[in-house]
């Protein structure tokens, strides 16, 4: 039985939240608070602007863990692809997994009749886990809206 077009479509928005990039200004204000752990460069001013180029289309989750990993696992203050190296495997399934729905939600769109019954909250959600998961996303990250202040996320 071919999966519902309105199931892709669910978990192509789900999949499409976790790939969101983070605010830059939020990005800027995680990057400034590991930076202080290990001591600003003395060339800070020249290179800042790399890191948050080396994060404009990561989310904001896989930044916060990029971030860590460099607190927890790093002597040093790391260069920009050393702090994208832990997140990379991650990110790449993301995106995987978004161009993957693309394809199904394409196949589901051509097999699905114009009859087809709406589905009922159970069934659809029974339906966009199976599509994710054929998708192989093995579990989704919290999506939260970055609408909040830089500050406020901080405490």
């Amino acid at each position: 039985m071919p999966v519902p077009a309105e199931a892709v479509k669910h978990a192509i928005m789900l999949v499409d939240a976790a790939l969101a990039p983070a605010n830059p200004c939020v990005v800027a204000v995680e990057v400034e608070r590991t930076l202080a752990l290990f001591g600003a460069p003395e060339n800070w001013g020249d290179i800042a602007d790399f890191y948050l180029e080396a994060f404009e289309d990561v989310p904001l989750d896989l930044v916060q863990v990029a971030l860590k990993h460099a607190r927890k696992s790093l002597k040093f203050f790391p260069r920009p692809a050393e702090l994208l190296a832990p997140i990379r495997g991650e990110l790449e399934e993301r995106r995987h997994a978004a161009r993957r729905l693309r394809v199904a939600a394409d196949r589901a769109r051509r097999a699905e009749r114009v009859d087809d019954p709406p589905l009922i909250d159970e069934e659809r959600k029974a339906a966009v886990r199976a599509v994710l998961e054929a998708a192989g996303i093995k579990h989704m990250p919290d999506v939260r809206a970055e609408s909040q202040s830089p500050m406020e996320g901080n405490r």
